[in-house]
């Protein structure tokens, strides 16, 4: 952290053991660039607005925790707000749009490798995005509450795909393209075939 943290300033310390560097306003609120330390840890450097986070700054959360994570990015109304990336300690980054704390459009990637490129709401992928799985498994297109659900291809391991439909991640109709050349034109004519 001290290497991203460099604080300048008066110094104001308070009863609960945290700290504050930086500018205040006439009512003793932060109000311009400042430094916060909080006593668990936390540390938040960067613009504040009336008492809030607000504009650009770098946030540090959990720092002695194994799920410590940063968030470098915009602020407002001491929430995450606008353009910024969210990185966890174990490997996991958010990288895109967040509305009040919460990401909505952007690239994440997983821990495991498989990563997901789209728009997001409280119930996940949700509109356009692109899944891929660690091993280049993909599916691109929409979805809904976190369900492929809409138009869309999958592309398998081995790169044979589906163009079609689904509902809840269930394929309702399309084509699947093998590598040999073969084309079933619904999922029912694959299945047959394959028996």
């Amino acid at each position: 952290i001290l290497d991203y943290i460099n604080p300048i300033g008066e110094i104001h310390i308070y009863d609960n053991g945290d700290q504050y560097v930086g500018a205040l306003d006439s009512k003793g609120r932060f109000h311009g660039e400042g430094t916060y330390f909080w006593k668990d840890g936390s540390v938040y450097q960067g613009n504040w607005n009336l008492g809030m986070m607000d504009g650009k700054g770098i946030y540090f959360g959990k720092v002695n925790l194994p799920d410590a994570y940063c968030y470098m990015g915009e602020f407002k109304d001491d929430k995450y707000w606008g353009k910024g990336k969210l990185q966890i300690k174990n490997g996991q980054i958010f990288e895109g749009t967040f509305i009040q704390d919460r990401f909505v459009d952007g690239y994440i990637k997983y821990v495991n490798g498989s990563s997901y490129h789209g728009k997001l709401n409280a119930h996940g992928y949700n509109g356009l995005g692109v899944y891929t799985d660690k091993h280049g498994a993909s599916y691109k297109g929409f979805w809904k509450n976190g369900f492929k659900s809409g138009e869309g291809i999958e592309i398998f391991q081995n790169k044979e795909k589906i163009k079609g439909v689904w509902e809840k991640d269930k394929l309702i109709k399309g084509t699947w393209y093998g590598n040999n050349g073969d084309i079933y034109n619904t999922v029912t004519d694959f299945v047959k075939w394959s028996l």
